[in-house]
């Protein structure tokens, strides 16, 4: 989603929002999934970088890009709902990921795919995923598929 200042004086809502030569933005280095999203957002909408005032002013981590929204250095930025809370700036959420656990199923992985089902499974650790605001926890350990070959 998009980081930005409390009370969203620009009225941010949507990646087309991000577009207006008045809006400055903060982004993400390149590869990283928030960079990703915003470049395949911005090519579905026809939108080039040059449309972005700030697309070049890069940071590291959803924490700089939510600092830097904060502190006014931008009026938007790209990144996770959890450090928005634990930032100074309010949260636009657009898209939701679904992140999946892929493994070789083979005789020499039999044990670590046991231990990795037993830890999914655990007390403990389901406490751990539902003290963590802003993520789907419901799929946690299920197998959504399992070849064969």
């Amino acid at each position: 989603g998009l980081y930005v200042q409390k009370g969203n004086p620009h009225n941010i809502q949507c990646f087309e929002d991000i577009a207006e030569k008045d809006i400055k933005m903060v982004n993400r280095e390149r590869g990283a999934g928030a960079r990703v999203l915003l470049d395949e957002k911005l090519k579905r909408l026809g939108l080039s970088a040059s449309h972005i005032s700030g697309y070049h002013n890069i940071v590291t981590t959803h924490l700089a890009a939510a600092s830097a929204v904060s502190s006014g250095k931008a009026d938007v930025g790209i990144g996770i709902e959890n450090v928005a809370r634990m930032s100074d700036v309010e949260f636009i959420p657009l898209i939701e990921e679904q992140y999946d656990l892929v493994l070789l199923k083979n005789e020499r992985t039999k044990e670590i795919i046991a231990s990795i089902k037993k830890i999914l499974s655990s007390e403990s650790f389901q406490q751990q995923l539902l003290s963590l605001k802003g993520y789907k926890t419901d799929q946690t350990g299920e197998i959504l598929y399992e070849s064969l070959l």
